[in-house]
């Protein structure tokens, strides 16, 4: 039994990591998205520095 209940913790703390992983690449995707949508909707060129991007 002790074994079992080490696999089921285990199991547990798994699937806490992994919904926390997730939430991390929903907020990821959406921040490329948002970015994407607003270098498409910049006007021109944009200057960072000694950078430009088109």
């Amino acid at each position: 039994m002790k074994t079992l209940n080490t696999i089921q913790k285990l199991s547990k703390i798994g699937k806490v990591i992994s919904k926390i992983v997730f939430i991390a690449c929903l907020i990821g995707i959406i921040g490329c998205v948002v970015g994407f949508v607003g270098l498409m909707m910049a006007p021109g060129n944009i200057e960072l520095g000694n950078v430009t991007i088109p």
